[in-house]
């Protein structure tokens, strides 16, 4: 149990850690800002909620709240995009982040992984994956294919909460559905530096798993290009612990993340030697 201890010890600490900073967000990022009555402004967003924006505009040199159903469009002057960042932790959506209505994401891992999220509402989200690779080594040519909803809602101040499924089609398993992970998770921060802790419940082939996962998550943004990021996994069903531990290069259109996976339990340590490696693409909806 020892290597088990230290690790968990570890990756809390450094959670905790990147939360403890100074937020680099929002202030790093300069916006241009285009009412419906025409009006721009110029500067940055100061606070942001789920129904408007305090706003500081550089050319009238002061702050304000505006709508968001006042706003027409946001522009980012500088060289790089700050929306989608929150909703996703490292490998699984387990957070209490959402995308906003028309925001749609495309996630790859390791090339043979693509993941696919939609906004269905400002609370509401849909993904949907398939990985080929998986089906390679097995009898049945079916690929593995997984299914994502996920709903999130406000608490109070930075609190947030989110529940979700992971349903997946795995071949050489009965039934179109053969594995399910249902989670409930409560974030605190906003969605640039957070973190997050899950209750994850698994159902295998019609079989409720009784003993649940528990999963904790942290991301920082340590300025408008880099962030960390990390999530860890520990429960009866894995016989130990995992986590991935790894940094996030955020662009306009794309971010690249690679992490690096580890794991414990009552036979020592394990190191990854192999990264996993995710490229994402994000298209906006409204603002």
């Amino acid at each position: 149990m020892y290597p088990r201890t230290l690790l968990t010890s570890a990756l809390c600490l450094f959670a905790l850690s990147l939360l403890s900073q100074t937020p680099a967000y929002p202030k790093v990022f300069r916006l241009q800002l285009t009412l419906k009555d025409s009006s721009t402004y110029t500067g940055r967003i100061l606070e942001a909620e789920e129904d408007q924006f305090l706003f500081y505009g550089r050319n009238i040199r002061r702050r304000f709240n505006v709508a968001r159903q006042n706003i027409l469009r946001i522009d980012t002057l500088g060289p790089w995009r700050p929306f989608l960042d929150g909703f996703h932790n490292v490998a699984t959506p387990a957070n209490g982040f959402n995308l906003r209505q028309g925001d749609v994401y495309y996630k790859n891992y390791w090339v043979t992984l693509n993941t696919l999220h939609v906004g269905l509402t400002d609370r509401f989200s849909m993904g949907v994956g398939v990985d080929i690779i998986s089906s390679l080594f097995v009898n049945e040519p079916t690929p593995t294919m997984l299914f994502m909803p996920k709903y999130t809602f406000p608490i109070r101040d930075r609190w947030q909460a989110g529940v979700g499924a992971i349903w997946l089609r795995l071949p050489d398993f009965d039934g179109f559905i053969s594995h399910q992970f249902y989670y409930f998770a409560l974030s605190y921060g906003d969605a640039y530096s957070n973190i997050s802790a899950g209750l994850n419940y698994t159902i295998v082939e019609g079989t409720f798993i009784p003993d649940p996962v528990f999963t904790f998550a942290a991301k920082k943004r340590l300025s408008s290009a880099v962030g960390l990021e990390m999530e860890y996994y520990m429960g009866a069903p894995l016989e130990g612990l995992g986590a991935l531990l790894g940094v996030q290069f955020i662009g306009r259109r794309l971010d690249f993340s690679i992490s690096v996976p580890l794991a414990a339990g009552d036979n020592g340590f394990f190191l990854s030697p192999v990264p996993l490696l995710g490229l994402g693409v994000k298209f906006a909806g409204r603002r």
